[in-house]
């Protein structure tokens, strides 16, 4: 059995399939087998490209009918469940820098309690020509280069759950993290917009994670992207996702004040769901005292301009009772082994 089971997720897009193969196998940890998912099963781009490297650490899975990318990312999470001790998910269009492997399973051998590792990531652009560009940029600050040398792997840093960001999103990414797999635990989502499931699957593991603030992976702007979401059911996912981290977190005065700065700090700020939430979501009602004039002036905008959006927000428990059965349970369980560690009691 191999150290690292790799997950290769692809539909129609051979060309960047082969740039991501070819960094999955110049990985100075080898000792990985990787499983490419052809979601195009009359596409044989995939199967002809797996078999012209030769390699028999790669295996293609041809599935018998498009699932599309939730169910096809589910299937991957299922099938590598009490296999190889390690699980990582290379995205067709993104790429490893050659130390991406070594480097995450490094990190996690030191920390044996953390669940996973994920890395920063530079931003490529795809132009219309086929050809990429380097932003120049990465999704978090790199760190400064002081003339240390400091190993990326022993850069890591510990991240317990409960950071805010994370009522309404994902810290994690898919193509650039490490899983350590303790078991036959389920990282299965449910059916939600593709644009969710990273933030319903992070729910799913328990902390502490382990971030490693140096790009050992790429973010691809592609041209075509599973991710065009329904913005009415991804409003409601991430109604559902605040409304069951704030139902959990336990949240005195000083913490909801504490949390509306962090909305009105963003861009565009997500206050119209705490609002969503507070009217929708059982435990969220508090939410209403500490919502300013400007917020509820955005809100009525909201309202007024685009109702349906605003409709299905509100709605979204009512609507998606297995969205929300999912979020509330696996969110309970997380505060509450933060709460275990921190010594902080957990909400009811």
């Amino acid at each position: 059995m191999a150290a690292i089971r790799v997950f290769v997720p692809t539909f129609r897009r051979a060309s960047l399939l082969a740039r991501a193969l070819a960094s999955l196998r110049a990985q100075s940890f080898g000792d990985w087998i990787g499983y490419v998912h052809n979601d195009a099963p009359d596409d044989p781009a995939p199967g002809r490209l797996v078999a012209s490297f030769g390699d028999t650490r790669l295996r293609l899975i041809a599935h018998e009918r498009n699932l599309g990318p939730v169910a096809t990312f589910n299937r991957g999470f299922q099938e590598s469940a009490g296999q190889e001790p390690f699980f990582a998910v290379l995205e067709d269009d993104n790429t490893w820098d050659p130390r991406f492997l070594e480097t995450l399973h490094t990190a996690l051998l030191r920390h044996p309690d953390a669940s996973l590792a994920w890395c920063n990531q530079r931003i490529w652009f795809e132009g219309a020509d086929g050809v990429w560009t380097d932003s120049g940029a990465s999704v978090h600050p790199e760190p400064a280069d002081d003339g240390s040398n400091v190993p990326p792997a022993d850069a890591a840093q510990r991240v317990e759950w409960g950071d805010y960001r994370q009522a309404t999103g994902a810290l994690t990414a898919n193509g650039a993290m490490l899983l350590r797999r303790n078991g036959p635990e389920t990282l299965v989502t449910p059916d939600i917009p593709f644009t969710g499931m990273e933030a319903f699957r992070e729910r799913l593991l328990p902390s502490p994670f382990l971030f490693l603030p140096h790009s050992l992976a790429t973010y691809s702007r592609t041209r075509t992207t599973a991710r065009a979401a329904d913005g009415h059911a991804w409003g409601a996912v991430q109604t559902l996702l605040l409304g069951s981290f704030v139902r959990h977190a336990a949240m005195d005065a000083h913490d909801r004040k504490a949390f509306w700065r962090h909305l009105r700090s963003q861009r565009p700020p997500p206050t119209n769901l705490a609002l969503h939430a507070a009217w929708s979501c059982e435990g969220c009602g508090a939410l209403l005292a500490d919502a300013n004039p400007g917020d509820w002036l955005r809100y009525a905008k909201t309202w007024l301009g685009r109702p349906a959006g605003a409709w299905a927000g509100v709605r979204a428990r009512a609507r998606h009772p297995d969205w929300w059965a999912a979020s509330n349970d696996a969110t309970a369980r997380r505060f509450s082994e933060s709460s275990v560690r921190s010594g902080r009691k957990p909400a009811i």
